[in-house]
């Protein structure tokens, strides 16, 4: 894996907070079933497409202060402490592929699912 220990470890931790403000693994992967029922959706790619959500929701308390207007106003939730200077891409060659790889393992170890 090309995320660096230290990006990884900020990585799992900002969306472990994230997914405990969901109501857990168990709540988010109910969410996750009813989301492909009603929109009859793809359950690979609605499945990936939740761990990014999840993903963004965490980087956005990493990167951005309680200052930012959507901290502001309430349309996100700080669930986790800003780490200034925080970029996982800053470590070299890192790309979109190499955080998905990242993502998959950290909700494997949070329990969320990845379907088939």
């Amino acid at each position: 894996m090309k995320i660096h220990p230290i990006i990884y470890k900020l990585m799992f931790a900002a969306m472990k907070a994230v997914v405990e403000n969901l109501g857990g693994a168990a709540k988010v992967n109910a969410d996750l079933q009813d989301q492909i029922k009603k929109q009859g959706s793809n359950p690979h790619k609605t499945s990936i497409g939740n761990i990014w959500n999840i993903w963004h929701s965490a980087s956005d308390n990493l990167m951005y202060s309680d200052a930012h207007p959507l901290f502001q106003n309430g349309k996100w939730t700080r669930v986790y402490p800003q780490h200034p200077g925080f970029d996982p891409y800053a470590a070299g060659n890192v790309n979109d592929n190499h955080i998905e790889t990242a993502l998959k393992a950290i909700a494997k170890e949070l329990g969320i699912d990845i379907l088939p």
